[in-house]
């Protein structure tokens, strides 16, 4: 990329430089002898100059030399005294009376969505009604006004109007937006969807847009990996997170916007468990994001218009061509940022990056955790609609708390509530294979010539064979009370004949 020469001069440097050039004679020699000074500024203004900027021929006045001669005869600083001189009404808008600034501003204030044009018409309506016969400042002045006082056009948000809306706008007026950028490679991990602007082929559907996930290594501006595809699901993130994980490992953070994609109970749960720190940006506040934005017009300004506008494309051949693009162009191109390649900053760079896991334990992670209820007749749990079969020794729970993807109905996984571990994958029920009556045994098979049948018991239970003790024990002394004699109560004198 082409950057601008530092040695430009502006338009008062150069007519300085050329008034110095003029005068620099006098300056160096000053006249001594009367009428000297008279005659050496008539050669000067009897000579044909060449213009500092156009190059043609140019002729001064004997009293335009004079001036340039006394000024800088007289100043400190010569070329500073031969600059243009400032007016003294610069930034005054002599035209603009102060009621006219105060109805602009408040205008601006309410709707500052309003184009300049907009405003300037609504604020001449006011006035003509309050005011009228007062001069009114053309629409030139007015944007010259609005340009120096910062009051440019804002972008509409999407679902303008809503608190949340409202909420970041004020966010965004009210807080500086700064440029940042991690010291290490893989400390964090930009990462979002894109609508591509060329349409592809596809069997079912037609022409669609595809769109493009990428994730870019904030540090570098390495893309960790990049692929089109048809939707925008959490199934498209958890497929190409694991990819590139693999390939490059894991990443300390990642960040995106706030997507149903993005959002996904998978999503969420599946980088808590890889120990990945998931960053949302601000809701209606894309410029957190603003490398991805970037990238994406690098994707639409090289990538897409490189490809024929007749060329049949589908998915597969998307993919291809951006890969190539990828790989000979953006991770060989000096950054304009960095001034680095990002393929030659991501290897020199200090990483981060831990070590992938094992492409099974990464896709067991991307999924939720349920508690479902057991139905302890036929050993199973549902799940969205799916019987999954429990095994022999689990039957037995109330509950249990299993793991799955919800775009992935062909197997569960039953894990430890306690500590999140996985103890067995569990696969959907077949009740056309149990139509053939057999059923296995809930407990093994009684040894032989053992009788399998119950025999009933003889014993007593405990808790009576208990009572009986205790009753036996209690007879010595139930039998002492009985032989005593009946006592005499108090009080009672009356004789008892046996």
């Amino acid at each position: 990329m082409d950057r601008q020469p530092w040695h430009h001069i502006s338009t008062g440097d150069t007519w300085a430089g050329f008034r110095l050039m003029v005068i620099g004679d006098l300056l160096q020699h000053p006249p001594q002898r009367r009428g000297e000074r008279r005659v050496r500024l008539q050669h000067l203004a009897d000579q044909t100059w060449t213009h500092p900027q156009t190059g043609r021929p140019l002729r001064l006045g004997y009293s335009t030399i004079a001036h340039w001669y006394d000024r800088a005869r007289r100043a400190a600083d010569p070329m500073r005294a031969l600059r243009r001189q400032v007016r003294c009404d610069r930034a005054a808008t002599r035209a603009m009376t102060e009621t006219f600034a105060d109805t602009l501003r408040t205008l601006y204030q309410q709707h500052p969505q309003w184009t300049g044009q907009l405003l300037y018409d609504n604020v001449l309506a006011v006035l003509r009604e309050r005011s009228a016969g007062e001069p009114l400042p053309s629409y030139p002045t007015v944007r010259r006004f609005m340009r120096a006082q910062g009051m440019v056009r804002r972008r509409r948000l999407d679902g303008s109007g809503t608190d949340r809306a409202r909420a970041a706008e004020r966010r965004f007026t009210s807080r500086v937006v700064e440029r940042y950028e991690c010291t290490h490679v893989g400390a964090l991990l930009h990462w979002d969807f894109h609508i591509g602007s060329r349409a592809v082929a596809d069997a079912r559907c037609g022409l669609v847009q595809p769109r493009l996930l990428a994730f870019l290594d904030d540090h570098s501006r390495f893309v960790v990996h990049a692929q089109w595809y048809l939707e925008e699901t959490a199934r498209v993130v958890a497929h190409a997170f694991v990819q590139a994980a693999s390939i490059y490992g894991l990443p300390r953070a990642v960040l995106s916007d706030n997507g149903g994609a993005m959002q996904a109970a998978e999503i969420r749960e599946g980088f808590d468990r890889l120990a990945v720190a998931h960053r949302h940006t601000q809701v209606y506040s894309p410029y957190q994001n603003g490398k991805m934005e970037c990238f994406w017009g690098q994707v639409e300004g090289r990538l897409l218009p490189m490809i024929g506008a007749d060329r049949p494309l589908d998915l597969a051949e998307l993919n291809r061509l951006t890969m190539a693009w990828l790989s000979q162009e953006y991770y060989r191109s000096r950054h304009s940022t960095t001034g680095v390649a990002p393929w030659d900053r991501w290897q020199q760079s200090p990483s981060v990056m831990r070590a992938a896991w094992t492409w099974t334990a990464m896709q067991q992670a991307f999924t939720a955790r349920v508690t479902r209820k057991v139905r302890a007749s036929i050993g199973t749990v549902s799940l969205d609609g799916v019987d999954f079969d429990l095994p022999p020794a689990y039957r037995h729970l109330e509950r249990v708390t299993l793991r799955a993807a919800r775009w992935d109905r062909s197997r569960a996984w039953l894990c430890d509530p306690r500590d999140d571990t996985i103890i067995t994958m569990l696969l959907p029920a077949d009740p056309a294979a149990r139509a053939d009556g057999r059923r296995r045994l809930r407990q093994p098979p009684a040894p032989p010539g053992a009788s399998s049948a119950a025999t009933p018991s003889s014993e007593l239970s405990p808790l009576l064979q208990h009572y009986l003790n205790d009753h036996q024990r209690d007879q010595p002394l139930i039998a002492q009370i009985a032989d005593r004699p009946p006592s005499t109560p108090p009080g009672d004198t009356s004789c008892h004949t046996p």
